[in-house]
């Protein structure tokens, strides 16, 4: 059988799979993979799309770390946004994971994983209603992070949380503003972005002006 068909039977194989954890706890021991071709991109790509398309499928976890090198990029922030340090490009979600099948989707959580703006608007467009968004070292390689929490809050159920978020104004933004958004007593999961995530607070903490904040 072609690859293709192995894939097809593979994705309905899983037809009645109702929970799926791909996790990179083997990453720190092996080091980072970084694909030499489009080609590996591909290929991996091929295999991870074909299981989390089953249409039984409630809770999706991906913990990525192994596509690119997470702890760079939390370390060297403001220097990538200078421009003084050039990472290699990680490998984002949507160039590796094509999404299809997620309306039964109730909670989606997304660990150590790029993401373009774009890719992160259309993966939210396919999900449900009220699906429990879980975020964590995620980073967003273009548009801003006040227009991917606009995204976000459209499908974020009330125990969504999102935390350590990387990239973009969270490069060049200073020490007491990020504990200002995202620290909070007792748990990450009350801090400033949850709050507006989901929906207990109106405004955008990342569009606040001084004088309305």
């Amino acid at each position: 059988m072609s690859d293709a068909t192995n894939l097809a039977v593979l994705t309905r194989g899983l037809e009645k799979l109702e929970s799926l954890s791909i996790s990179s706890s083997q990453a720190h021991d092996f080091g980072v993979w970084v694909p030499e071709h489009r080609i590996n991109v591909e290929q991996i790509g091929a295999y991870l799309t074909a299981l989390v398309n089953a249409s039984s499928l409630r809770s999706l976890n991906l913990d990525l770390k192994f596509l690119w090198d997470t702890e760079f990029y939390q370390n060297n922030g403001p220097a990538i946004a200078a421009g003084a340090v050039i990472p290699e490009p990680p490998t984002t979600l949507g160039s590796a994971v094509k999404f299809q099948a997620l309306k039964n989707l109730t909670s989606l959580k997304l660990s150590h994983v790029a993401i373009t703006l774009q890719e992160l608007e259309q993966l939210i467009e396919r999900l449900p209603k009220d699906v429990e968004l879980q975020f964590d070292c995620v980073l967003l390689t273009t548009g801003s992070w006040a227009e991917a929490l606009d995204v976000l809050r459209k499908k974020a159920s009330d125990s969504s949380w999102i935390t350590r978020p990387m990239g973009q104004e969270f490069f060049n933004m200073s020490k007491e503003k990020k504990s200002e958004l995202l620290s909070a007593r007792g748990t990450f999961r009350n801090n400033a972005l949850v709050a507006f995530l989901t929906g207990r607070k109106k405004q955008n903490p990342l569009r606040e002006t001084p004088s309305s904040a």
